[in-house]
């Protein structure tokens, strides 16, 4: 039962994902011109002194927002979301590889991100630690699933 429910959310969370991502994709270009912008703003706004101290950060902030870096971000959660909805369907039919599907979507889900944009800010550090703890949690209740994952395949070995 606890399985059937931990299924239906990830198809429900992963099915969301995919969707905001595959539309993230779409709208890369319109998105980065439109950061862009916003970080120009924000520098003609600042004085020279600050502007001057804080180049650094608005180079990095530049670089996070190109067009490339959000469609490889975008298509790296789209590949990530695939996993998880095929290892949970594969976990809700009680096929125990499942379990690592799911766990290598969640793993490219945080380790791209991480590799693209490398310690950026703190506000999108916050978010994927966010999302990382979210993660863990249903993989960790994924684990605590697998004794039903085992059980059902020693039942399937014993019938074939």
């Amino acid at each position: 039962m606890f399985l059937t429910v931990l299924c239906i959310l990830t198809f429900l969370g992963s099915g969301k994902d995919l969707v905001n991502n595959i539309v993230g994709w779409s709208k890369a270009d319109k998105t980065a011109t439109a950061n862009k912008a916003e970080i120009e703003k924000r520098l003609v706004k600042g004085d020279s002194k600050e502007s001057a101290e804080n180049g650094k950060i608005v180079a990095q902030e530049l670089d996070q927002a190109s067009e490339q870096k959000l469609k490889a971000q975008s298509i790296s959660q789209i590949i990530a979301c695939l996993l998880c909805i095929v290892g949970a369907a594969l976990m809700f039919k009680l096929k125990i590889y499942g379990f690592w599907v799911y766990l290598a979507g969640s793993v490219i889900g945080l380790a791209v991100p991480l590799y693209l944009y490398a310690w950026a800010t703190v506000p999108w550090l916050i978010a994927l630690v966010k999302s990382g703890l979210v993660g863990l949690a249903f993989v960790l209740m994924y684990a605590y699933c697998m004794y039903e994952l085992r059980r059902s395949a020693e039942k399937d070995f014993y019938l074939d």
